[in-house]
C-alpha cells in the first residue's frame, strides 16, 4: 500500500497477505524492511525463505514506486547436524549473503544500495561467526567474505591510472568506496580476533589478487556475428550449420 505520512512524505506499508493488520510499519524512500518470510520452492521442495525490501523511490503524486528485493535464502537445512544451524539461526537470523553487483552495473540499483548489501552481509557474517565461536566447540574456524572481490570489480578500474576511463579527480572518491569495503572486513576480523582470544592463531588470506581488466573478447560471440557459428534454441551448438567453435 502506498500512502502519505503525517509530514506529507510518501510511505510504503508491506504485507504478505491481504490483511492490513499484518502490514509493516511505513517505509520511506531509502529505508530497508525487516526480513520477511514466505513459503516457496527451495532445493528440496516447499520451504520457508526470507528476503528484505528496500524502497528505492516512492512518490504519491504522481504515483510512482520502485522496490528492490534481496535474494531468497532458505531458513533451514544449512548444517549437519541440523541443530547446529538452528542455534546459529537463532543468534544471527536469516542469511544475508547475495552481494553480486550485476544490478548496480546495469543501473538498476545505486551505489548506496550496493554498499548496504555489503553491510547486511557483513553484519550477518559477524553474528554467525560469534554464534559459532562463543557457543560451539570448534578447533578450526573459517569465514569467507566475498564482497571484497565484488568491490574490486566495481572500483578497481577507477583507481588504476592504466585504465582508459581513469579520472584522477574522481579516483580518490572511488578509492574511498573501496576502503569502505575493506573497513567492513576489518570489523569482522576484529570481532573474530576478540572472540577467539589471545591463545588462537588468526590468519587473514585472499584467494587471489586483483589487477586491471579492460576488455573481454568472447570468441564464440565473434564467430556467431560472422556466421561461422550457429546455436540451437536450447543453447547447444547447431553442428549442421556451424563451421567454427571455440571449446
Amino acid at each position: 500500500d502506498l500512502g502519505s505520512l503525517d509530514d506529507g512524505q510518501a510511505g510504503v506499508c508491506v504485507s504478505l497477505n491481504r490483511d492490513w493488520n499484518h502490514a509493516s510499519e511505513p517505509l520511506v524512500e531509502g529505508e530497508w524492511s525487516q526480513a520477511f518470510t514466505i513459503i516457496t520452492q527451495g532445493r528440496r521442495g516447499e520451504t520457508e525463505c526470507a528476503f528484505r525490501l528496500k524502497v528505492l523511490s516512492c512518490l504519491s503524486s504522481p504515483l510512482s514506486l520502485r522496490l528492490f528485493n534481496t535474494s531468497l535464502h532458505e531458513l533451514h537445512g544449512h548444517t549437519v547436524p541440523h541443530d547446529c544451524w538452528e542455534r546459529i539461526f537463532k543468534a544471527a537470523g536469516p542469511i544475508e549473503e547475495h552481494t553480486d553487483p550485476t544490478l548496480f552495473f546495469d543501473g538498476l540499483i545505486d551505489l548506496d544500495t550496493q554498499l548496504e548489501l555489503f553491510q547486511l552481509n557483513l553484519n550477518w557474517l559477524k553474528k554467525a561467526s560469534l554464534a559459532v565461536l562463543e557457543r560451539e566447540e570448534w578447533e578450526l574456524f573459517l569465514v569467507h567474505v566475498h564482497f571484497i572481490y565484488w568491490a574490486h570489480h566495481m572500483f578497481h578500474g577507477a583507481i588504476d591510472p592504466r585504465h582508459p576511463h581513469y579520472d584522477p579527480d574522481a579516483a580518490p572518491v572511488w578509492e574511498e568506496h573501496l576502503l569502505t569495503a575493506y573497513r567492513m572486513v576489518d570489523d569482522l576480523v576484529a570481532a573474530v580476533d576478540e572472540a577467539v582470544g589471545p591463545d588462537s592463531n588468526v590468519v587473514v588470506v585472499g584467494d587471489h589478487g586483483q589487477d586491471l581488466h579492460h576488455t573481454t573478447f568472447r570468441i564464440n560471440a565473434w564467430l556467431e556475428q560472422r556466421k561461422y557459428l550457429y546455436w540451437n534454441g536450447d543453447g547447444s551448438v547447431d553442428w549442421n550449420r556451424t563451421r567454427m567453435y571455440a571449446a
